[in-house]
């Protein structure tokens, strides 16, 4: 969200439109994106469409320093955008997902790690490595197209 430019704009609501319509113009592209693994990486503190934003990739790897905020409630009721309601129950399940945003709790990496909405955590050393081969050594190849079977497992979970 460009929110100086959202304060800026003649029409402030019009620009958070088309500002919520971009994030999830984004998101949806994330989600489609079927010819590479995505890989999502937190590593600072994270709430609502930062949150949510993030599991619209493949994989969700966050730094085991963080803590998430993954609802909108607290922010006046709002709703958020993001493909929330499709991707945080195929991640944490239905009932999970209702408590999630339901309790309006900040969450640890831990929690965050054992309810699906993070598959790695990743400590400061591995978060100073910011070199493209970070996900390659994770997952043992070398090459995009070794991705193919990671990347049906991501796409069978999101159906």
């Amino acid at each position: 969200m460009h929110l100086a430019e959202i304060e800026a704009a003649d029409s402030p609501a019009d620009e958070s439109w088309r500002n919520i319509n971009a994030i999830d113009d984004l998101a949806r592209a994330i989600i489609e994106t079927t010819d590479r693994l995505v890989v999502s990486v937190i590593r600072g503190n994270a709430g609502a469409g930062g949150v949510f934003l993030s599991l619209a990739a493949d994989e969700v790897w966050a730094s085991d320093q963080i803590v998430l905020n993954p609802h909108y409630k607290d922010m006046g009721n709002l709703y958020g955008s993001e493909y929330w309601t499709y991707l945080l129950p195929r991640r944490a399940g239905a009932a999970n997902a209702t408590r999630i945003t339901q309790c309006r709790l900040p969450m640890g990496v831990a929690e965050a790690r054992r309810l699906g909405i993070v598959d790695r955590v990743l400590s400061g050393e591995e978060l100073a490595d910011n070199k493209p081969r970070t996900a390659r050594r994770h997952h043992g190849v070398g090459c995009r197209f070794c991705h193919a079977p990671r990347r049906q497992a991501a796409a069978a979970r999101r159906r």
